[in-house]
């Protein structure tokens, strides 16, 4: 993984989580719980843009992101994090 960014409270974000998860088979979800208590938080971007170079589609993306985020953070984050994912996508 790499930084890519740092967030206003001082979270790295980083990329490389869906290589982790698809081609290593790690569990999403265990993925951002180690992330979290490491004051680390996946890009969304680069996880989607990986996973449609991949051939995924965006219905999948969004649930499996959706569903770890919720688990591991909470549902009002993912919802922050969906709307800036879509706002991205749509640019």
């Amino acid at each position: 993984m790499n930084q890519v960014g740092v967030t206003e409270e001082s979270v790295r974000v980083m990329d490389g989580v869906f290589k982790m998860y698809d081609t290593q088979g790690m569990p999403l979800p265990i993925l951002l719980m180690g992330m979290k208590q490491n004051n680390m938080i996946p890009s969304p971007i680069h996880f989607y843009e990986d996973a449609m170079d991949a051939g995924w589609n965006i219905k999948t993306v969004f649930d499996r992101l959706g569903e770890a985020y919720c688990d591991v953070f909470n549902e009002k984050f993912w919802n922050k994090v969906e709307l800036r994912l879509y706002f991205y996508i749509n640019q």
